[in-house]
């Protein structure tokens, strides 16, 4: 059997081509007829990522100067209805982004808090401070290894993310101890998450 190096492809690792493998996927042209919706159903792709893959595709019959293969006009209506119907992406595509928003709104209310001068905040102030590095060391797992993770999981955590960003946004004011112990602990929660994933 024919089998391509579907690396070549971008938004495809290794993994993700051993994925594709097992399902039987094993050549760039099987790829380029496979329809959109066809191929987001596939575990860990979802709609953003076969479109980037999609795109992918044609660059390389580009890049290569190969004329792509003729697709059947079944295969080209699926694909039509599919980018049709298709939603903005749920899947964690902007996590890296969310997360850093969430690290740079931590210090911003560490700043309104002044903890050197209010002695009551300075337990929560290194708890901050050790859950901005976490997110980040957690963040830097799931960016290098992004295609072991399924959907399902990222979907929840980049839905954790946007709700704590939201929460942590409408701070505007130096925040109470009560507020700033509630705040600790969602941001834990998502931490909890991202660690469960990661173990």
């Amino acid at each position: 059997m024919k089998q391509d190096d579907l690396t070549q492809i971008s938004n495809i690792g290794q993994s993700r081509m051993e994925r594709f493998n097992d399902l039987g996927i094993t050549t760039i042209q099987q790829l380029h007829a496979m329809p959109l919706e066809e191929l987001a159903k596939i575990e860990t792709i979802g709609a953003f990522y076969a479109e980037k893959i999609k795109d992918g595709v044609a660059e390389y019959y580009a890049r290569n100067n190969i004329t792509p293969p003729a697709v059947t006009s079944t295969a080209k209506a699926k694909d039509n209805t599919a980018e049709k119907s298709q939603k903005a992406p749920e899947e964690g595509f902007d996590f890296k982004k969310g997360i850093k928003n969430i690290q740079k709104r931590i210090k911003s209310i560490n700043k309104k808090v002044q903890p050197l001068l209010e002695k009551k905040y300075q337990e929560l102030y290194s708890d901050f401070e050790k859950n901005c590095k976490q997110l980040k060391a957690f963040r830097k797992t799931i960016d290098s290894t992004y295609d072991a993770f399924s959907q399902k999981a990222l979907n929840e955590l980049a839905k954790k993310a946007d709700e704590l960003n939201a929460k942590l946004k409408n701070i505007k004011k130096k925040p109470g101890k009560a507020q700033y112990k509630k705040i600790r602990k969602e941001i834990q929660s998502l931490i909890k998450s991202m660690k469960k994933i990661c173990s």
